[in-house]
């Protein structure tokens, strides 16, 4: 369970670093239910696989002062991240960096 230790409201800084690379359901599906490795990387077909599990979620977690950064690559549509946290929880986001890392172009978000 992603969330089932965490007691709602009690998250001051909230660090994400999830599978984000775009890869076939089957290959996410099997690195989750297997514990294989593949599970530290694959994320679904646009890497969002287990993002998209946190998100719905995210304002409970956070507390008043709460604040969120998210790692990722620009595939996983980082607009369209921020602009569904900022409808789902009235949160802003701000890109705080982006980095070239091989052939992934890496992003880090800020949402508070």
């Amino acid at each position: 369970d992603l969330l089932g230790a965490v007691r709602p409201g009690t998250v001051d800084v909230l660090l994400f670093n999830p599978p984000y690379v775009p890869t076939s359901e089957e290959e996410a599906a099997g690195g989750q239910a297997e514990r294989d490795i593949s599970a530290a990387w694959a994320g679904g077909p646009d890497g969002r696989v287990v993002v998209d599990r946190l998100l719905p979620d995210l304002g409970r977690l956070l507390s008043a002062r709460g604040v969120f950064y998210l790692l990722g690559v620009r595939e996983n549509r980082p607009d369209e991240l921020a602009a569904q946290v900022e409808a789902q929880h009235g949160m802003r986001a701000e890109l705080i960096a982006e980095r070239r890392a091989q052939n992934e172009r890496l992003f880090v978000m800020r949402f508070s």
